[in-house]
């Protein structure tokens, strides 16, 4: 498996495991979230095409799509999207629809997938289903 990450956190977790190959992005660190973004990660990320991508967000939104703390950071995930064949978004369920005073918003994929927990609202997800949510899967501790 390669896993080609802007987080530190996951590099770390999976750098445990001998059959698991990690690629950390270059570019600029960003300390409350340690990741890296900017046009170095950018421009390592163009030459890659994933097989599947993953995003954490503050919100989704069916109509603005996700949001990031940071423009560089919506960058960042709207390229990682784009360079897969498919597209996981990470929400827990307090992040489902617009929430909070986020400026910086990166495009939904038309056909991507959600990741989220038992607590999200129906109508929260028939929303995210009609904006192209086209499988929803309820983690489980």
């Amino acid at each position: 498996l390669s896993v080609i990450t802007n987080g530190l956190r996951p590099a770390n977790q999976l750098s445990v495991y001998d059959q698991v190959r990690v690629t950390i992005l270059g570019g600029a660190f960003l300390v409350f979230n340690a990741t890296i973004t900017g046009s170095d990660a950018e421009s390592m990320l163009s030459r890659v095409q994933a097989t599947y991508a993953s995003a954490g967000t503050d919100a989704v939104d069916p109509v603005r799509g996700i949001t990031s703390r940071t423009y560089e950071q919506a960058r960042l995930k709207s390229a990682m999207m784009h360079h897969a064949q498919r597209a996981y978004i990470v929400a827990d369920s307090s992040k489902l629809g617009e929430h909070g005073p986020f400026h910086y918003w990166s495009e939904l994929p038309s056909d991507w997938g959600l990741i989220t927990d038992a607590g999200a609202d129906p109508v929260a997800l028939t929303a995210l289903r009609a904006a192209g949510a086209g499988s929803v899967i309820i983690a489980r501790h």
